[in-house]
């Protein structure tokens, strides 16, 4: 079978167009019986049984490091593996679409880097 309908088949969030770009852009490769990687260079490439292939795929759009923030944080214990806080009802725990800051990780990058 082609690439494209091979990796789209193994991972049905990513369509067969997306699969294709994946190829178009270099970001799959085939693990040769020796071990090398051999970069797939076109979507029309057909794949093997028992072929192992890596797929390098792009970041996320929007995605980006943790900003620290100096948010407010109720901290109710603290040692030196963990740290227990009573999060606000509105307060988002983690950067994600929509939400790409003020979260409670926001908030602990920034008192983790400042205590």
């Amino acid at each position: 079978k082609r690439i494209d309908a091979v990796l789209a088949a193994l991972e049905p969030e990513m369509s067969r167009s997306f699969c294709g770009n994946l190829v178009a852009n270099k970001r799959v490769s085939i693990i040769q019986e020796n071990g090398d990687n051999c970069l797939v260079d076109r979507k029309s490439f057909k794949v093997e049984p028992g072929q192992r292939l890596i797929i390098s795929l792009p970041r996320e759009e929007g995605a980006s490091e943790i900003i620290a923030q100096d948010l407010p944080l109720d901290i109710i214990f603290e040692d030196e593996h963990m740290i227990v806080i009573n999060k606000a009802a509105n307060m988002v725990v983690h950067p994600a679409a929509g939400n790409w800051d003020g979260t409670v990780v926001n908030a602990l990058a920034y008192y983790l880097a400042n205590r």
